[in-house]
């Protein structure tokens, strides 16, 4: 699993993933970057799912000339990614999250599309907070980070990482049967300006997390809060 957490402000968006990749069997394979920047076309985004798909959808995208015509594109540019990993024998696993600078509307706009086995047709929404994440975290762990008002309360990279710990202790259904917290390797923040700025960093590292090691472990303390649903 990789969580990807999206804020959008007036003059910028901030994109954060965890790093860690994981075989079926949820064994830790490596460490890796899961954010591609298209600065020609003011925009960003993050995926899950297969590598080769993600790389085939950049390949479409920077193609495009501008954020707007990449939106536009973007449910015949996902599909294309996810049939091309599928051709190679893997899962057309193929989930985007976009953001970037609309010349149309003057301002940041956040987009999610997704394909996989289950829902081979792929979904297209166009965000209308200003805040994202994919997956959502449980009821429980959302109602301890926000209160029960549900009203987010941003305090930069502590927030972010409170949120990602939170999902790293969650349970969710993974691939053969699998539960668990597959986030981990390290937190990468990258952002984009309205004036075409962009930058990159790491925020936070989770030393336990070693190549070859099960990535699923027990928790800390208590019981895994449990995602009901399909996290996709």
């Amino acid at each position: 699993m990789t969580s990807i957490v999206m804020l959008r402000q007036e003059d910028r968006v901030d994109l954060y993933s965890d790093t860690m990749t994981y075989d079926e069997h949820a064994v830790v394979k490596g460490f890796t970057p899961k954010v591609f920047t298209l600065l020609p076309q003011h925009a960003l985004f993050g995926y899950r799912g297969q590598l080769v798909a993600a790389q085939m959808y950049h390949m479409q995208a920077v193609q495009r000339s501008s954020f707007d015509e990449i939106l536009a594109n973007l449910k015949e540019d996902v599909s294309f990614g996810a049939r091309t990993a599928q051709a190679m024998g893997l899962p057309p696993t193929l989930i985007i999250n976009l953001a970037g600078w609309s010349r149309g509307i003057g301002g940041f706009v956040l987009a999610w599309c997704g394909i996989d086995p289950q829902k081979p047709e792929p979904k297209l929404e166009l965000m209308s907070s200003q805040f994202t994440s994919d997956p959502p975290l449980p009821p429980r762990s959302m109602r301890e980070i926000a209160g029960e008002t549900g009203q987010l309360v941003l305090e930069g990279d502590a927030t972010i990482i409170r949120w990602f710990e939170a999902q790293r202790a969650a349970n969710y259904p993974l691939s053969k049967g699998h539960r668990g917290g597959l986030v981990g390797g390290a937190i990468q923040h990258t952002w984009l300006t309205a004036e075409g700025e962009s930058g990159s960093h790491f925020i936070y590292r989770w030393p336990a997390d070693v190549i070859g090691k099960p990535a699923q472990r027990l928790p800390f303390d208590g019981v895994r809060d449990e995602f009901e649903g399909d996290p996709t």
